[in-house]
């Protein structure tokens, strides 16, 4: 700073720290502070889907009675099957959800697929969609800011998040 106010006199400067993501009021790092707070995030939707996990799987019966002469196409099911999975890979991908094993689905048709177990499999995928919605949200804003980052501000550095 000395040096600059030699240089270019009745110049009003102002010093600019390197660690500009530091946070000085309770000693920790931005980086660490936000890291906290999308955990809790991911918290927060983990446990909203627990919640509605339970009121579904209490209600499973009943709901499965009421839907038996409701008539669903295998192509349907099976659009639906490829699309839960692709939204649990992505979440998965960004840490936002834990699976042992990713379900690939086999393909259907309504010959092989009997209107008992369309019917079960259409109730199977209204839930799984509904247990997932939690996560919609933080995965939409995880996502604009993971690409935000890669391709605009640190093409040269990979953020990864994880759930931990």
């Amino acid at each position: 700073s000395d040096f600059l106010d030699k240089s270019i006199p009745n110049a009003e400067l102002t010093f600019i720290k390197a660690q500009r993501i530091e946070n000085i009021k309770n000693e920790k790092s931005a980086i660490e502070s936000q890291a906290n707070f999308l955990l809790e995030l991911i918290k927060r939707a983990a446990e909203e889907s627990a919640q509605i996990s339970q009121r579904l799987d209490s209600t499973f019966p009943a709901r499965l009675f009421d839907s038996i002469n409701e008539n669903i196409s295998s192509t349907s099911i099976n659009d639906r099957l490829i699309g839960i999975q692709r939204k649990r890979e992505l979440f998965m991908k960004f840490g936002i959800i834990k699976s042992e094993d990713t379900f690939i689905p086999r393909k259907f048709s309504n010959a092989t697929l009997g209107k008992e177990y369309s019917t079960v499999l259409n109730l199977y995928i209204s839930d799984a969609l509904e247990k997932l919605s939690p996560y919609e949200e933080l995965f939409e804003k995880i996502n604009l800011f993971v690409n935000l980052l890669n391709e605009k501000m640190l093409a040269f550095k990979e953020i990864k998040i994880s759930n931990e």
